[in-house]
């Protein structure tokens, strides 16, 4: 699987707004695609996903966190899991 880096645009409006979602990491500004949606899926809040949304699409969003919650092991909580599950399926 390639790792897609996020664009600058990217970059500018889901990241550097919202560092405290990149605690962890130490250089944000190398982030994919992959790690931006799941940090705002499981630290992010309502209007952070609907950015998300807005940025990256829906269709891209659900295809990424669906892949993400089919591995064995993956960073979401049930709830949080289930929030989404049920986002997408009704809007997606």
């Amino acid at each position: 699987m390639c790792v897609k880096p996020i664009t600058l645009s990217q970059y500018r409006r889901l990241v550097a707004p919202r560092p405290w979602l990149w605690w962890d990491v130490a250089d944000i500004a190398r982030l994919s695609v992959d790690s931006v949606v799941e940090s705002i899926l499981t630290r992010g809040d309502w209007p952070d996903f609907l950015e998300a949304l807005d940025e990256l699409g829906t269709d891209q969003v659900r295809e990424v966190f669906f892949r993400q919650i089919n591995r064995q092991r993956n960073n979401y909580r049930p709830q949080t899991r289930n929030l989404y599950q049920v986002y997408f399926e009704r809007h997606a």
